[in-house]
């Protein structure tokens, strides 16, 4: 195991202490109970192919509030805060992309509770009776990330001698039978 895998084992333990792996989100919200932290992007493991050489010193900050709604439902309230490192696809060059959101859920524990749920409502489906916090911010950070990333004080790329680009003129297919009949 190399030096680095075993700061980032040190790190995630120690970072792991800060907030609890799983919530059982009916008790938490119960107790109207608030969680937040810091998770290493290299924790986002669907996340991680994405990026452009994660490390265990970038990180994501989250607050939780779980409550209940006057109807009974569980919400959540996740607000992120940090950035990833990504590749911009102009440049090459790696950059790090902000993360910024807040988000209002609602819990449900089957797909057959959606259609009970208001139309507005942010659905988040809780089969098992408890919640990881990871997989919670990873999906939200899935969200977040553009499907091209470009950075954002990148210029296009042109390469000397290129002309600058115009779009064509669109033509009508009428045009080109105008044509045929004064032949």
């Amino acid at each position: 195991m190399g030096v680095r895998k075993c700061f980032e084992m040190i790190y995630w333990w120690a970072m792991s202490r800060d907030f609890p792996d799983w919530i059982d989100p009916h008790r938490a919200a119960q107790g109207e109970r608030e969680f937040s932290g810091r998770v290493p992007v290299t924790w986002l493991k669907r996340v991680e192919d994405l990026l452009d050489s994660p490390s265990a010193d970038e990180t994501i900050g989250f607050r939780l509030r779980v409550w209940n709604d006057p109807q009974g439902h569980v919400r959540l309230d996740l607000a992120l805060d940090g950035a990833v490192p990504l590749t911009c696809q102009r440049t090459l060059d790696r950059f790090l992309h902000p993360i910024a959101s807040q988000s209002d859920l609602t819990l449900v524990e089957s797909e057959a509770e959606l259609s009970t749920l208001p139309e507005d409502a942010e659905p988040k489906v809780c089969s098992e009776g408890r919640l990881q916090l990871v997989d919670l911010i990873e999906d939200e950070v899935l969200l977040q990330l553009p499907v091209v990333p470009v950075k954002p004080d990148s210029e296009p790329v042109v390469q000397a001698g290129d002309p600058p680009f115009e779009p064509e003129e669109p033509s009508s297919p009428f045009a080109a039978l105008e044509q045929l009949k004064k032949r």
